[in-house]
């Protein structure tokens, strides 16, 4: 295959990708979105699948990273109401652990241009230049620890940039596990209307929140 043909075959990849999730997004968003919302109608919907709905779960969790505009946290939140904590947050991890992956491999695949497209040059630069650092462990580890962050951006910009897969993937998964738990128990308790409980783990997470940001600032400070 001369260069012409492979620069013209990597320009469709690339193109078709993004007009693939831009479609997905606005053909699907608007119904997913309200979907999560209503968790007692996302709890009939996936009971339709019988037993193959936890995977039907894992599938909606994997989408919700490579496809971004899909609010993860609601995807979270419905695992506990549905499935309960402890089962929720294992379909969650498992979900999350199969979007990262996905979302990581395809940026790696069709590198810069794809994430520039996606998310522009600004963001691409500032999440790159913190996952670039010598401490990209423990960094990459606070950022995906912080509720709230975009966590399904940082996984395309570490798949542009020189970080070891395997430690990325171990490490993102990992500290994933405290929010979904999180957000899971939260989901559980909503559903048992135990409402202070879920007081409980909202203070947790917004507690959560506040060290991983004072840590991050830390971080930064120690750099320069």
């Amino acid at each position: 295959m001369n260069r012409k043909i492979q620069i013209m075959f990597y320009s469709t990849a690339v193109l078709g990708f993004v007009a693939l999730v831009a479609y997905l997004s606005v053909r699907y968003g608007s119904v997913i979105t309200p979907l999560l919302q209503d968790r007692e109608g996302l709890g009939t919907f996936l009971s339709s699948f019988g037993m193959q709905s936890f995977v039907v779960f894992i599938f909606l969790q994997a989408s919700q990273i490579v496809v971004t505009p899909i609010p993860g946290e609601l995807v979270q939140l419905a695992a506990g109401y549905i499935f309960g904590t402890w089962m929720g947050t294992v379909y969650a991890v498992a979900g999350s652990l199969l979007g990262t992956l996905l979302s990581f491999g395809i940026a790696r695949l069709l590198g810069y241009p794809l994430v520039r497209l996606l998310f522009g040059e600004k963001k691409l630069t500032t999440i790159e230049t913190l996952i670039n650092r010598p401490q990209s462990k423990l960094i990459v580890f606070l950022l995906f620890l912080i509720p709230g962050l975009p966590k399904d951006i940082m996984t395309y910009v570490a798949g542009v940039s020189p970080i070891n897969s395997l430690q990325f993937l171990m490490t993102a998964t990992t500290a994933r596990v405290p929010g979904i738990l999180l957000s899971a128990y939260i989901g559980s308790n909503l559903y048992h209307q135990d409402y202070i409980a879920v007081f409980a783990a909202c203070l947790a997470t917004a507690l959560l929140f506040g060290l991983g940001i004072w840590m991050q600032r830390r971080l930064s400070r120690a750099n320069g």
